[in-house]
């Protein structure tokens, strides 16, 4: 029986982080064959975030649930870098709280998972993937825009680069994210690009995906930090 560790960073999220947690408990109950751990990254939030994963704990014992609690916030690489190294499972599945891809995706994960790819990450364009609702047209230039800069720097060829929902092996894990350093948006494309410099294969698995209209991401600022991180990911792991 494989055993599989969901990755959760939440950053101010009281309004989402129940219903989310409801959501993957009842997926949970459904997925008999395969052993669990949730792992959600209170990243410094500043409401009630922690307290009410604290509840749900209390609530749901037998669930395995467990609570890194950070007084300030890493970022969401940063947190996501956390929750896999706390991790044990064979598999760790990073996820989004916002669940804009529904944690019944992990089914297509499967078949990869089974294969041992190392590396299985969720794309929004091609390979079967559905946009339930789409992003704005100036946050698609962005994302556009990224993954050729993104591309041309690591030498991939990957259609999305952003999307929340990514797994990794436990070797794979380990190694990448001990390597890691950046904290902030783009930490996933310094694991992608580790991963083709340790020579693990990346599997890309179409998705249901809808946009989030309360996207943290600010445009014209987060744009310009993260082409400044490309450039920082590619001096340090040249």
């Amino acid at each position: 029986m494989s055993a599989i560790s969901l990755i959760l960073p939440a950053y101010n999220e009281e309004q989402k982080i129940l219903n989310t947690l409801e959501e993957i408990k009842k997926y949970l109950n459904q997925k008999k064959e395969f052993q669990w751990e949730i792992i959600v990254i209170n990243d410094g939030s500043q409401d009630q975030t922690a307290k009410i994963v604290k509840k749900f704990q209390k609530n749901n014992p037998v669930l395995n649930l467990f609570l890194i609690d950070n007084q300030n916030n890493l970022g969401k690489g940063g947190a996501v870098k956390q929750g896999m190294l706390k991790s044990t499972g064979d598999y760790c599945l990073m996820l989004d709280v916002d669940l804009s891809t529904p944690i019944t995706e992990f089914a297509k994960f499967i078949k990869p998972m089974q294969d041992e790819i190392p590396v299985i990450i969720g794309v929004r364009k091609g390979n079967g993937a559905k946009l339930i609702i789409k992003q704005p047209w100036a946050r698609q230039k962005m994302g556009e825009f990224y993954a050729l800069a993104a591309n041309l720097i690591t030498g991939l060829n990957l259609k999305d680069w952003g999307c929340g929902f990514k797994m990794f092996s436990r070797r794979a894990a380990d190694l990448l994210f001990k390597e890691s350093f950046i904290n902030k948006w783009i930490f996933d494309t310094e694991l992608l690009y580790l991963a083709k410099k340790n020579n693990l294969s990346i599997k890309e698995i179409g998705i249901d995906w809808k946009n989030n209209p309360e996207s943290k991401i600010k445009i014209f600022k987060d744009t310009i930090t993260s082409l400044i991180d490309l450039g920082r990911i590619y001096l340090r792991h040249r």
